[in-house]
């Protein structure tokens, strides 16, 4: 069905031979993103798997759309476990590109935390389902994330705590406090998921500037709590937080063996 342009309609439902009208949005996205005309087909899709073909009716202001045919499920079954990651925000970096690299890659859950060290403070908390509805339509992935806000580092790690969920916080080098475990002792990451028999990760990627502290004894304390928090040294080098971020993607996929 690649030959088709996708319209995401989240927590919908439609008839065969049903009309629907467009919202502003969606119908300026037909006209002036992907320029389709009457009597196109696309294919509409929400975030259960379920799937249609519709037909272009009419263009005007609003978009009115025809359900033309209804397609096989495309849900994916839950073959593996989640995956979480937690972020901060970075000047640099538009919002949208991190939530499109997160759809894209099917992590179900994702938390955006503004760390003592974060620069960038204002999230566009309004424009996040926009660029998850975009990064829908743009990859064959339906699956949409779990997005939440956290004001603090511990606020953010305590809510992911629990004894079947690895938590790993990357970072540049091992740290010296006693109760955080050194995940280091095994040679991959992966040797300690299937080890402990895993389903779950979280991946805790740093602000710009690194963790305080403060942070950092607050982590301690937390790691306490469960047998699966530590820290995972990422290379040899220091890596900027948007590589920091892709790395962890990467590695979520390759634990949960998505990849």
């Amino acid at each position: 069905m690649s030959k088709y342009r996708k319209l995401f309609l989240p927590a919908q439902d439609f008839s065969l031979n049903e009309n629907i009208q467009l919202s502003d949005l969606d119908s300026n996205h037909i006209k002036n993103v992907l320029r389709q005309e009457i009597g196109d087909e696309i294919l509409v899709l929400n975030e259960t798997g379920d799937r249609w073909l519709a037909c272009i009716e009419e263009i005007r202001k609003k978009v009115i759309i025809r359900i033309t045919e209804k397609l096989e499920n495309h849900s994916i079954g839950a073959v593996y476990g989640s995956t979480h990651i937690i972020f901060c925000p970075i000047k640099s970096y538009n919002l949208q590109f991190f939530i499109s690299k997160i759809v894209e890659c099917e992590v179900e859950k994702v938390t955006i935390m503004l760390s003592e060290r974060t620069v960038c403070r204002k999230i566009p908390e309004k424009k996040i389902p926009i660029y998850v509805k975009g990064a829908v339509e743009q990859s064959d992935n339906i699956k949409i994330p779990i997005v939440r806000i956290s004001n603090t580092f511990a606020e953010a790690v305590s809510e992911v705590i629990s004894s079947d969920v690895l938590v790993v916080l990357l970072h540049t080098q091992l740290l010296q406090y006693q109760h955080v475990h050194q995940f280091q002792k095994f040679q991959h990451l992966n040797e300690y998921v299937v080890e402990n028999h895993i389903k779950d990760v979280v991946f805790i990627v740093g602000a710009e500037g690194g963790w305080s502290e403060n942070e950092m004894r607050s982590f301690a304390s937390l790691a306490k709590q469960s047998p699966h928090i530590g820290v995972w040294k990422v290379g040899n080098s220091v890596m900027r937080a948007e590589t920091a971020f892709m790395s962890a993607l990467c590695a979520s996929n390759i634990l949960m063996k998505k990849w």
